[in-house]
């Protein structure tokens, strides 16, 4: 028997979040997951420098609402958790979009993670304020939204095709 129509919309979906993520870094930076039972461990595993990050794909036909946007988010987090990864990642795209337009949201410390957090607490010069940091690290705050293009960017820099 084949794939349900909407397994085939993700796997589309997810392939073409791989493909933009290794066209722009220039090389094998994204790949999917292979589902694994009641752990699933998200759909993408992504390569940042040393960092890898648990990627989420959903498509949906409406802009999801505040409720499903929650449950997208607490799947992410869940999933990264059954990965073991260093931070989740969450696409979400809608119909009659770019894929370069995918929504991509995170939680503040996986943004920090990208951006090296420990040369962040490195630069802190008072134990109060590595202690602030360290707090803000853990908590798990509100989510922050990009573009792909935006994600991509803070990952890899320039795209491949533009780096001289």
């Amino acid at each position: 028997m084949g794939k349900t129509k909407p397994k085939d919309i993700g796997t589309r979906q997810e392939t073409k979040l791989c493909n933009v993520m290794n066209d722009y870094a220039g090389s094998v930076v994204c790949e999917r997951v292979v589902q694994r039972g009641s752990k699933d461990r998200g759909d993408l595993r992504i390569l940042v420098d040393d960092l890898v990050i648990t990627g989420e794909s959903k498509h949906n036909k409406v802009y999801p609402s505040e409720s499903m946007l929650a449950e997208f988010q607490e799947q992410t987090v869940r999933e990264n958790r059954h990965a073991g990864q260093d931070g989740g990642v969450l696409f979400v795209n809608l119909p009659n979009k770019s894929i370069q337009r995918a929504e991509c949201w995170m939680q503040p410390k996986t943004l920090l993670l990208l951006h090296g957090i420990d040369r962040l607490v490195e630069k802190l010069e008072t134990e109060r304020d590595r202690e602030l940091l360290s707090r803000f690290i853990e908590a798990d705050g509100p989510w922050l939204r990009l573009t792909l293009l935006n994600f991509m960017e803070l990952c890899w820099g320039k795209p491949a095709w533009g780096r001289k």
